[in-house]
C-alpha cells in the first residue's frame, strides 16, 4: 500500500485470500487496487506472483515466493519453478 500526493495505491502481489481480503476496505477509503489480469480471471487460482523492489528503501514485497521462519504454502506451487524464482531473487 502506498499513498502519493493523497492518492492511494494497494498493490496485490496475486489472488489469495490473506492478501487480498482487505481491498474492499482499502477500496472505500478511496484506494485504487492493482493486481494482475490473471487475478481477475482466475479467481481462486493466480497465474503467478508479482514481486515488487522498491530500490532506494531496498524492500522486496515477494508475496508467497519468499518466506522467513516460516514453510511455503506449497498447495499450488511448482517446487522447481519456486527454487529458481528464489535463486534469481538471490
Amino acid at each position: 500500500m502506498s499513498a502519493a500526493g493523497g492518492n492511494i495505491t494497494n498493490r496485490n502481489t496475486h489472488y489469495h485470500l490473506d492478501h487480498v481480503f482487505g481491498n474492499s476496505e482499502f477500496v472505500k477509503l478511496g484506494a485504487v487496487v492493482i493486481a494482475q489480469e490473471n487475478d481477475k480471471k482466475e479467481m481462486e487460482k493466480t497465474g503467478g506472483d508479482t514481486l515488487v523492489y522498491l530500490r532506494d528503501k531496498k524492500i522486496l514485497f515477494s508475496g508467497d515466493v519468499l518466506f522467513t521462519n516460516y514453510h511455503p504454502f506449497l498447495a499450488e506451487g511448482n517446487i522447481e519453478e519456486w527454487v529458481r524464482q528464489l535463486d534469481e531473487i538471490a
